[in-house]
């Protein structure tokens, strides 16, 4: 058998890897392809037939797929060093728009969601950087460039070893998930939907 999966570089690298990895210990003889794309492009791939399922960041609005979420994350603002000495306790949300920030793309479903947060306060952020992956974002803040936004399950190795710092804020970010797309009426061949029931039930 053969699976065809779109997801981003991220969502690659911190949440399907161990899940890749250890279903191919179970099935040796099942090939995997991932496509690295942002989420928007992802759907755009399974719906042109490209891949059998997509993961992809969460609130999507589209009639034509099936969602499935299927791990819960959470966004935070991290800094490095210097600037973590400077704050004074929690950051408003007025405060943390007047700091460099550095930012995913304008166009990705996790730089939208944030977006809508700091709405809610008639705010809009403005970033110094934006880049294209929560990697280049952290070696960014590591450099001193500013406070950066990414996604905490993917820098808590970072985050334990004191190499960044969250920054405290007082205001919440909702939490949101990661979800599993296919389409509507397009049922998956037999390794696509073992590799999805083996992500659902957490065997890993």
């Amino acid at each position: 058998g053969e699976i065809n999966i779109g997801a981003g570089d991220s969502i690659s690298k911190y949440f399907l890897m161990d899940y890749m990895v250890k279903f191919l210990e179970q099935y040796p003889k099942i090939k995997i392809n991932v496509k690295n794309r942002t989420s928007d492009k992802t759907l755009l791939l399974l719906k042109q037939g490209k891949i059998d399922m997509g993961f992809v960041n969460l609130p999507i609005d589209d009639n034509n797929v099936e969602v499935t979420p299927c791990k819960e994350i959470a966004d935070c603002f991290i800094t490095g060093k210097a600037i973590h000495n400077k704050i004074q306790g929690k950051v408003t949300p007025e405060q943390l728009v007047s700091y460099p920030l550095v930012m995913l793309e304008n166009k990705t479903t996790s730089r939208q969601f944030v977006n809508a947060v700091f709405a809610q306060f008639d705010l809009k952020p403005d970033p110094v950087m934006e880049l294209c992956s929560i990697d280049l974002i952290v070696d960014a803040v590591r450099k001193g460039v500013g406070i950066g936004c990414v996604t905490r399950e993917y820098v808590e190795k970072e985050l334990s070893k004191g190499e960044i710092f969250e920054v405290p804020l007082t205001f919440s970010l909702p939490k949101r998930s990661l979800g599993i797309v296919t389409m509507k009426g397009a049922p998956l061949n037999f390794a696509s939907y073992k590799f999805v029931d083996t992500i659902l039930n957490k065997r890993k």
